[in-house]
């Protein structure tokens, strides 16, 4: 004998009812309807059913409570969460708390039933076998865990923005599967989105300036959530790789930054034959983009700092030329000598920039010598002698802020070093 599905469906909106009760009564399953969470609640109570629509946004109990509710007493009920106002904020909920899936209004029928199908092989699946069932959430648990740790490995290496957003752009294009992925920059004075970087294109769109009062773009940016949508704007084709569009499949996320969108993450979809966008994904791209959000924070804060450092440091090398009328200019011309010898010598480009950028920093030290040694126009005694030297070390001191690399931290510690041994602080031959 047959067994067909029971679905229960609560929403406070009757065309939505009335809408999910025709569909699925013509394949001839169960269909009860409830216009609020504490009918759903009554319903439950008197039967057991395979799959539950509800709305979260409803007079009440929330949807979000009544679904906390529905896998309390009915752990095996697929329950699929529809709501007109998305965010993502409340699609991480519904998945933490146990959703199947998640469903954005206006929605397809044939979206709809998609969908549904799925949750009632899920659910039964799940009462045949509550034991696999459990394996294969702990499974995909650990899928995700995995996911997550591999997001927050790729960001913690990178240095600067430029390659936060490639990072980004790879990520995103991992964790949905998808066709193409690209990062924009948002400038709200001129309402504009810039493409900084893109991947798995023939003629990549990096450089193009979009309006960010196109759609999907201005919904994601003023209502702060991720979009999944069809576009159909022949002036967005080049994100497609193409040169006219008749309807792809495109999902947004803001990165959001001292609560505004400042980078939006896109994701073109594969065509046919290409594995559904999940709540998964939107978990997972959420992970990212409250990641992305952080560590651009942090490269911000360090970019500020680094800066005033160098105002800071800059000032004391003018501080000290006009201390010393020998010194003055002195780290520049060193510097301009240093980088002619080494390009001579044929050195990396890597370490001419250590020069290059550490050159005028050489005797920043001698800033913290008194002026009686400092100045003084004769020779040395043994001991102000020692006191001078100090300067090479004060310098990697006064330096330690930047986090110097080691190839700078040597044309500061060791420009008193010679050839035969006898320059300090090491004595280095």
């Amino acid at each position: 004998m047959i067994k067909y599905p029971d679905i229960l469906v609560v929403d406070d909106e009757e065309s939505i009812r009335e809408l999910a009760a025709e569909i699925f009564s013509k394949r001839g399953w169960n269909v009860e309807v409830a216009e609020n969470a504490e009918k759903g609640a009554e319903l439950i109570a008197k039967k057991k059913f395979d799959v539950i629509i509800s709305d979260i946004m409803m007079p009440g109990i929330s949807g979000l409570k009544f679904l906390k509710y529905v896998k309390e007493v009915s752990p095996s009920t697929a329950v699929i969460m529809i709501t007109g106002y998305p965010s993502i904020d409340i699609a991480v909920d519904a998945v933490k708390n146990g959703a199947f899936d998640f469903i954005v209004k206006p929605f397809t029928i044939d979206k709809l039933e998609l969908t549904v199908k799925k949750a009632v092989i899920m659910s039964s699946q799940a009462q045949r076998d509550e034991g696999a069932t459990r394996r294969k959430v702990t499974t995909e648990g650990a899928e995700e865990i995995s996911s997550v740790h591999t997001i927050d490995e790729a960001l913690e290496k990178a240095r600067d923005k430029r390659e936060v957003f490639r990072r980004i752009c790879e990520l995103a294009h991992t964790i949905v599967d998808g066709d193409k992925a690209f990062v924009m920059l948002y400038d709200r004075e001129q309402d504009e989105l810039l493409i900084k970087t893109a991947i798995n294109y023939d003629r990549a769109p990096t450089g193009m300036v979009i309006s960010a009062l196109k759609e999907p773009f201005k919904s994601v940016i003023e209502n702060k959530c991720y979009s999944y949508s069809l576009v159909h704007d022949r002036e967005l084709a080049p994100l497609f790789d193409k040169d006219y569009i008749t309807g792809e499949l495109l999902v947004i996320v803001p990165v959001i930054i001292k609560g505004e969108a400042a980078v939006l993450i896109g994701i073109t979809l594969r065509g046919e034959g290409a594995r559904e966008f999940t709540m998964k994904d939107i978990s997972l791209l959420t992970n990212l983009s409250s990641k992305a959000a952080l560590k651009l924070e942090n490269i911000s804060l360090t970019e500020n700092i680094l800066a005033n450092i160098f105002t800071t440091i800059d000032s004391l090398i003018k501080a000290l030329d006009a201390r010393d009328t020998y010194t003055k200019d002195h780290s520049q011309r060193v510097t301009t000598y240093a980088m002619s010898i080494a390009k001579a010598y044929g050195c990396s480009d890597s370490l001419l920039e250590s020069i290059s950028f550490a050159g005028p920093l050489h005797d920043i030290g001698k800033i913290g010598i008194r002026d009686e040694i400092l100045l003084k126009k004769g020779p040395f005694t043994e001991e102000e002698r020692k006191i001078m030297n100090t300067h090479v070390l004060r310098g990697c001191e006064i330096l330690k802020p930047l986090n110097l690399m080691e190839s700078e931290r040597a044309v500061v510690l060791y420009h008193h070093e010679r050839w035969d041994g006898n320059g300090y602080p090491e004595g280095l031959r």
